[in-house]
């Protein structure tokens, strides 16, 4: 991305065609390039603002959620071999590096599973940390149930069986897999990071924690493992109201801004839209 938006400046440059750029990971020092184009989007209000404090001018950054309901992903699930997940249980889908926060997850789990023996943890996902994480698992003394699937190219057919859906992370702009655990209807908690609160809808979708907090996310996972009325509200919570995260609607919000951008039309207040 920071390649195309160099050979965007360029082109646009030598056309005179407006370039519009997106920002997926404000926390990532070479997004600061992206200030190139003529109109910016940041992926939620929360990464606009961090876009905005960082130096990018506030007249040129707009805000489009993501969304993946409808899209080319989930025409694909057939072409991935499906596994079948051992219920109830708990899942993660991140890379396994630090930001994700997933030997918070493993802990929380740990301490959450002492008393409910009937729940397993599954972490899809890979990457350099996945050794120590499969040590820390062990030395948590739930390690039998602490599953690690590897890379999975289509989430969906997981997120179906799945009773919990839980992201640890230190920072996230706007995660795709929680627009899909929310579509799946699975129960949420996550940290309160980034683009995550404006995705559970502050709260009324899915139970924020902060970020780093073991026993604030054990405590959380706790109170769905032993409370089948909570879960099921939680589950219901958490796929109420979801058509925000279509494709269909990501793709109007941008239809706007290029339509701004080409028009050469004032700056208008960002793309926010309500998650209720």
């Amino acid at each position: 991305m920071m390649a195309g938006a160099i050979i965007g400046a360029i082109c646009s440059k030598v056309t005179g065609a407006p370039l519009v750029t997106t920002v997926h990971n404000s926390f990532d020092r070479h997004s600061t390039l992206m200030r190139l184009g003529h109109r910016i989007v940041a992926v939620s209000a929360a990464e606009r603002d961090a876009l905005v404090a960082r130096g990018f001018p506030s007249n040129k950054v707009e805000t489009v959620l993501n969304g993946t309901r409808g899209s080319l992903r989930e025409s694909a699930l057939a072409q991935e071999e499906p596994i079948e997940l051992k219920r109830p249980c708990v899942l993660t889908a991140a890379g396994l590096h630090g930001r994700k926060g997933v030997d918070v997850l493993v802990k929380a789990f740990s301490v959450a599973a002492a008393s409910a023996p009937g729940w397993h943890l599954y972490i899809s996902g890979d990457g350099d940390e996945r050794p120590a994480l499969e040590h820390l698992a062990q030395a948590g003394g739930v390690g039998d149930r602490i599953h690690f699937l590897g890379f999975r190219n289509q989430p969906q057919r997981l997120l179906e069986q799945t009773d919990v859906f839980s992201l640890a992370s230190y920072a996230d702009p706007c995660s795709l897999v929680l627009c899909e655990a929310r579509n799946a209807g699975c129960a949420i908690v996550a940290t309160a990071v980034g683009g995550t609160p404006e995705i559970l809808n502050f709260g009324a979708a899915g139970r924020l924690v902060p970020p780093g907090d073991v026993s604030a996310l054990a405590e959380a996972l706790v109170g769905l493992m032993h409370d089948p009325a909570a879960l099921r509200q939680a589950r219901s919570d958490s796929k109420r109201n979801n058509g925000l995260f279509s494709v269909d609607r990501m793709a109007a919000d941008y239809d706007q801004i290029y339509a701004r951008a080409v028009q050469r039309k004032p700056f208008e207040a960002p793309l926010i839209r309500a998650s209720n």
